[in-house]
């Protein structure tokens, strides 16, 4: 009897923690891509400041003079 209630606890626990990890990972991976392309953000502005992302020199700051 506790066998199969920790085991159902185990499954609606695997359950939701599927669910919440489909759900975060687009809104984040979305949050990430309009961090990169639009600016404004804490990140980009650090990219910005650094001059470097991913091997382009002044992408941050060609950004930046967007605004």
């Amino acid at each position: 009897m506790l066998f199969q209630r920790f085991s159902r606890a185990k499954t609606i626990t695997i359950v939701l923690g599927l669910i919440f990890i489909s759900l975060v990972i687009p809104i984040l991976s979305a949050w990430g891509l309009t961090a990169v392309f639009l600016g404004p953000t804490p990140t980009s502005r650090l990219r910005g400041m650094n001059g470097t992302m991913g091997g382009h020199p002044n992408f941050g700051d060609d950004l930046q003079h967007l605004y």
